[in-house]
């Protein structure tokens, strides 16, 4: 809990893994996670730096990463299918006031102006464009379960 008051997941992955990109929960290992798109996932995290004595930063999924998790989640796991929906709305509606608004405007205009200057439209697609950037230098596993 940071603050006393909002969830953080922090999820293993990587040599924990298994071969088909899962990764199970201790004691029993009976509760499985698909962890696909993590790596990807992770080479484009942004670095927090959490405390500065000691110094001390951690890699944080960018949203545009944690709008693929929710894709992934809502499609792997039925029960979590509606908190996932919704969190993807909400990522989707706010990405363009989240930190993106002169990135969007001065790289991105262009949706703006065929979107007809609609914010969720052109935010969805400005998303849109964000996350294909993950995929489009190297296709994976993840890239080719989403087309």
């Amino acid at each position: 809990m940071y603050e006393d008051e909002f969830p953080i997941d922090i999820v293993p992955f990587g040599g924990i893994a298994q071969d088909e990109g899962s990764i199970s929960w201790p004691p029993k290992h009976e509760i499985e996670m698909s962890i696909a798109g993590f790596r990807e996932c992770h080479q484009h995290a942004i670095s927090v730096i959490i405390s500065t004595s000691p110094e001390l930063s951690v890699k944080v999924v960018s949203l545009a990463g944690l709008a693929i998790m929710k894709i992934v989640s809502w499609d792997d796991n039925s029960e979590r299918r509606g908190k996932d929906a919704a969190d993807l709305f909400v990522i989707i509606r706010n990405y363009i006031t989240a930190g993106n608004m002169d990135r969007f405007f001065q790289e991105e205009g262009d949706i703006f102006r065929e979107e007809d200057s609609d914010y969720d439209l052109s935010s969805a697609r400005f998303l849109g464009r964000e996350i294909s950037i993950l995929f489009i230098k190297e296709p994976t596993q993840l890239a080719k379960r989403m087309v």
